[in-house]
């Protein structure tokens, strides 16, 4: 069964691509390989919290980055 979800997810993030990726332009190298490594850690991500899904998401490490940085900001 978690391969059927594996197979969803992966088709997801190459439809998501394949749209996104004509509406970069050619001459901007930069801007795709950063696509390239967003869209890898995305899918990388969702396998992840597939086979671990106690393991606490992206929000949670964003919370822990900006909460001390929200306190100096409250003070």
């Amino acid at each position: 069964m978690t391969w059927l979800f594996i197979v969803g997810i992966t088709l997801v993030v190459l439809l998501m691509s394949l749209y996104e990726w004509p509406r970069i332009n050619s001459k901007q190298k930069k801007e795709k390989l950063v696509f390239i490594m967003l869209v890898v850690a995305e899918w990388l991500l969702a396998i992840f919290l597939l086979f671990n899904p106690h393991f606490p998401g992206p929000t949670k490490m964003m919370e822990a980055v900006f909460q001390p940085i929200s306190r100096i900001f409250q003070q």
